[in-house]
């Protein structure tokens, strides 16, 4: 199976792609600029919809503002900027963009595009090293290529569209998320605390109210032994006699 050739097979027009989306001349509708349709290729760009933290449960997409962040060793998902409607005789698959892995470290996940797609792609992108790397908007990504289906059979269209919020996330999400990511560190940073708190109790307990409570107990002691030395300088007093009143004769 050969790589179909793209450079003179795609079309901006619903008309023409509906046309002969049945036949062996179909198009592939594409709203992507000249500059990133290449001979066998359509070369895919950031978008204006991101989420660092998409699951089947958190499907959103937040809006790209100018770049975005891909933390070190973190992955995002990215919703590319052309719009793609594949024939029901293509079929495509995504690749990563060699320049982008290599002098950056992200790597794209392939994905496949099946007959009858309708939408923008959603890529997830890897950062394989520690720093973090800023994407700006309509950065290159990926590439998508297609082949030539065996045979042309009538699928049902298969629609990708999405809601892009331009609410970004609130900052207790994100401090949630971190310290989920990030166990090791405020683990670490909370046995810091917990031993400095313990370090600065220890010290304050041997230089300060150590003798603080030494000297209280001293001078009470010699309260103490004060009474008791009265006491006992009392007792050691001889009693004097009782003096009889003279009785009249």
């Amino acid at each position: 199976m050969s790589v179909l050739q793209i450079k003179g097979r795609t079309t901006n027009s619903q008309d023409v792609f509906d046309k002969y989306s049945l036949s062996s001349n179909s198009n592939i509708y594409t709203t992507a600029a000249a500059s990133n349709i290449e001979e066998y290729s359509i070369e895919l760009s950031l978008g204006d919809g991101w989420n660092d933290n998409y699951s089947i449960s958190d499907k959103g997409l937040i809006r790209v503002d100018g770049s975005i962040v891909v933390k070190g060793h973190g992955s995002i998902v990215v919703e590319v900027k052309e719009e793609i409607r594949v024939p029901h005789n293509r079929y495509g698959i995504v690749l990563p963009t060699g320049s982008l892995f290599l002098s950056r470290g992200v790597l794209v996940a392939s994905a496949k595009v099946e007959p009858a797609f309708i939408g923008k792609l959603k890529l997830r992108l890897f950062n394989t090293t520690s720093q973090k790397v800023v994407l700006t908007e309509g950065e290159k990504l990926g590439s998508v290529i297609f082949f030539p289906t065996e045979s042309t059979k009538v699928h049902n269209a298969t629609y990708r569209t999405s809601e892009i919020s331009s609410v970004p996330k609130s900052k207790i999400s994100e401090m949630n998320k971190w310290f989920g990511a990030n166990k090791t560190i405020w683990i670490g940073w909370l046995v810091t605390m917990i031993s400095s708190s313990m370090l600065a109790f220890f010290l304050s307990y041997v230089f300060y109210y150590k003798p603080m409570l030494q000297l209280q107990s001293t001078q009470q002691n010699q309260v103490e032994n004060g009474k008791q030395d009265a006491i006992n300088e009392k007792e050691k007093q001889p009693e004097l006699p009782e003096l009889k009143a003279a009785q009249k004769p």
